[in-house]
């Protein structure tokens, strides 16, 4: 498909407003949830047993009695596990703010870089391009190769990921949170290379991912919100019954 051939995308601005809105009801019934789980765990820590002191069991006496009797009782188990729902639920109160404002620069990037648009993508991807002279478009390439660099900064402030180890203003934790949320999982299997195929050859045919995608259902685009969305919805459906269905070895999907 050349670039100059790539269909214009029509927009209904009450549609984009209508989708808008939907957004963000869902933001606001998100962290409606978010302050109930945090108020509902903050009363059931006021019922927690208290030792002498007037404190209540610390993370430190709960792993230690765990490595002296190699087992926890079944209160403290519960009380673990409350812990970790209360710090798990901090986490994402504290990360709100930063969550906000990162979404807002990713939507703007993608604004100010045209990577919503599909003529973009496909002048990057377009292999017949590079016969053309001033065909070929290294947007996209521009765009990957600033975000691995502003990656590649952050992590020097990231403890033991930086370049040096001995750096002291890394951090073992974020300001905001109790822990850095970094993919641990170093295995290649089927279920990664199958999936980055098959969102290698949708991102390829459609010109889309779900970041731009999601910007332009919010402006209102009709082929998005009538094409992209619905088969982007059954596909998701589709590979988490054959994922199950591969995990339990059951033919039937």
């Amino acid at each position: 498909l050349r670039t100059e051939k790539v269909p214009t995308t029509f927009y209904n601005r009450w549609l984009g407003f209508g989708v808008s809105i939907f957004f963000v009801v869902l933001t606001l019934c998100a962290l409606y949830n978010l302050w109930r789980t945090k108020k509902q765990n903050l009363h059931e820590r006021i019922k927690l047993p208290r030792h002498q002191g007037g404190e209540t069991t610390s993370q430190v006496d709960k792993v230690q009695s765990f490595e002296d009797n190699n087992q926890m009782t079944l209160p403290q188990q519960q009380e673990a596990e409350d812990d970790d729902v209360h710090t798990v639920t901090n986490d994402s109160i504290h990360k709100l703010i930063p969550a906000g404002i990162a979404g807002s620069i990713f939507a703007v990037g993608l604004a100010v870089s045209q990577m919503v648009l599909q003529s973009k993508v496909f002048g990057f991807l377009n292999l017949y391009l590079f016969a053309d002279e001033g065909g070929f478009d290294p947007t996209l390439l521009t765009v990957m190769v600033g975000g691995c660099i502003i990656s590649f900064i952050s992590y020097q402030f990231v403890k033991p990921f930086g370049l040096f180890p001995n750096n002291p203003y890394a951090r073992e934790s974020p300001i905001m949170a109790s822990k850095f949320d970094i993919p641990t999982s170093k295995v290649i299997d089927a279920h990664l290379i199958g999936g980055a195929f098959f969102f290698g050859v949708g991102w390829g045919i459609s010109g889309l991912c779900p970041g731009p995608a999601i910007f332009l259902a919010a402006c209102g685009s009709e082929p998005i919100l009538y094409y992209w969305w619905p088969t982007f919805i059954f596909g998701s459906f589709l590979a988490q019954r054959i994922k199950a269905c591969l995990d339990s070895s059951d033919p039937k999907l």
